[in-house]
């Protein structure tokens, strides 16, 4: 199941906060933060989160829009090769088509070949690339939502 985090519950916020963590630590590189960074970046960024059914929270998306496009900060899915960042990247797709907005951005690490393969599938491609503050080169990242849907419906995430 796959709902937008509630900022005024305290449990599944602390839960998700776990969640962001422990998904930092996954990325390539890893990227460990503070409690409290962590916790700025859930309430500044709108958050989708994928609960099992344990209604245990075993992924997350956090994003922010405009009126035209949604820039997708972090994704992360505690159980890899599961269906869950699938799942909510089409969630944020679906999102972005309800609410006419006609791109999302992303940003992955050069070097996390499984993030980018993951994208790819997906429907993103890559624009360019960024070196950010830490010397990481990040490649960016753009989809179609309506391109992402029609590649689910096609089988392409499966690939």
């Amino acid at each position: 199941m796959i709902t937008f985090l509630d900022t005024n519950n305290k449990a599944e916020f602390d839960e998700t906060a776990s969640v962001f963590s422990k998904g930092l630590m996954m990325e390539v590189p890893p990227g460990p933060a503070p409690k409290e960074v962590i916790y700025a970046n859930l309430m500044k960024y709108k958050t989708m989160i994928h609960k099992n059914a344990d209604e245990k929270i075993n992924g997350l998306l956090t994003f922010e829009e405009n009126e035209v496009a949604v820039s997708l900060f972090f994704l992360c899915a505690l159980e890899q090769r599961k269906g869950i960042g699938r799942k909510l990247i089409m969630e944020l797709a679906k999102y972005c088509t309800d609410s006419k907005r006609k791109i999302i951005y992303s940003n992955v690490s050069s070097i996390d070949e499984g993030a980018k393969e993951f994208y790819n599938r997906t429907g993103f491609v890559k624009t360019e690339d960024i070196t950010s503050w830490n010397g990481l080169v990040l490649h960016t990242l753009i989809a179609d939502p309506s391109e992402v849907l029609k590649r689910q419906k096609e089988g392409d995430f499966d690939r």
